[in-house]
């Protein structure tokens, strides 16, 4: 059983992040050579589990499509062989996002992307 994340959300309560015991609403696997790669979110995606798999990739959630992932414009960074799971926030009016943008710290960076 994975073991909970504590996050707080935008109004300061604290959530516990525990993966939905549900099957996968998408799946992407990706090379990152250079630039961003945009993921547009299933409409009933709540949850991401990211996995860099073999160097550090930047998260960056999306207002637009070409609202980039770059060492300068991140939200989250996943080391290099590390899993992470992530709620799916919302923004200013209250609305999930749903585009979320990946870069690689460097070229050739792997990523696995499930949409839960």
């Amino acid at each position: 059983m994975p073991k909970p994340q504590q996050r707080d959300d935008k109004d300061g309560r604290i959530l516990q992040v525990v993966e939905p015991a549900a099957v996968a609403l998408a799946q992407t696997i990706k090379v990152l050579e250079v630039g961003s790669f945009l993921i547009s979110l299933n409409a009933d995606t709540t949850m991401i589990s990211v996995y860099a798999i073999s160097k550090d990739v930047y998260l960056h959630w999306a207002t637009s499509d070409t609202d980039f992932a770059t060492e300068n414009n991140f939200d989250e960074i996943i080391p290099a062989g590390q899993r992470v799971l992530i709620t799916v926030p919302v923004d200013d009016d209250g609305r999930m996002f749903t585009r979320v943008h990946l870069a690689g710290r460097e070229a050739g960076a792997t990523i696995v992307v499930v949409e839960k």
